[in-house]
């Protein structure tokens, strides 16, 4: 009704819950869901999916990220670091880590070098941006693409500073928008968000 403004903005005041195998109710029995008609269930549709495609079990995906082959869940301690989270795919997948879906077992997975996945998934996003910038001819990196000077305005961009220059109503904005605003990510001035100069840009035919 009022646009994306409002959205926006509590976005950038809210954190997110962390990621673990706990799904919100909203999504569990209830995506979807209409007046009369049931709502689906996204961990059991994404459970599924998996199978469909085809995908490796989840100790395969352990062996191809480098982790250590797991004979029992009890081989995936350091990865899956709540035993509780062990015994209940113990019991799910009969103790074998070769029989678990991948979907299911990553998310239980204790988080990992400072990111907000564990060691699998982050393994698995890792190979998939790199093959994505390393394919792609066109990635702004590349040698030849843009000069120095340019790299470097370019590199002053920010969701920080385009939420500044469209959003109507805000005023100020953490310098990451990507993380809530706290003690070393406070909040301040839009004008103190730094913007692209165009201006090596200046005379060039493309």
């Amino acid at each position: 009704k009022r646009g994306i403004d409002e959205l926006a903005l509590g976005l950038l005041s809210n954190s997110s819950q962390g990621v673990d195998r706990e799904l919100a109710v909203g999504v569990l029995n209830h995506l979807y869901e209409r007046r009369h008609s049931p709502g689906l269930n996204l961990a059991a549709i994404n459970t599924q999916r998996g199978r469909d495609h085809g995908l490796p079990d989840y100790n395969a995906f352990r062996r191809h990220c480098g982790l250590k082959s797991a004979k029992t869940f009890k081989d995936t301690f350091n990865e899956i670091a709540l035993r509780r989270n062990r015994r209940l795919l113990a019991k799910l997948y009969n103790n074998k880590p070769e029989l678990a879906d991948l979907w299911v077992a990553g998310l239980a997975e204790t988080p990992a070098n400072g990111g907000i996945v564990g060691a699998t998934f982050g393994c698995i996003m890792r190979k998939q941006m790199t093959r994505a910038r390393d394919g792609d001819r066109y990635f702004y990196m590349n040698k030849g693409m843009f000069s120095q000077q340019q790299l470097k305005e370019i590199r002053k961009a920010s969701l920080s500073r385009i939420m500044c220059d469209n959003l109507r109503s805000i005023v100020s904005i953490q310098k990451n928008a990507f993380i809530s605003g706290r003690r070393s990510n406070r909040r301040t001035e839009c004008g103190n968000i730094p913007g692209i100069d165009l201006t090596p840009w200046e005379g060039k035919h493309y």
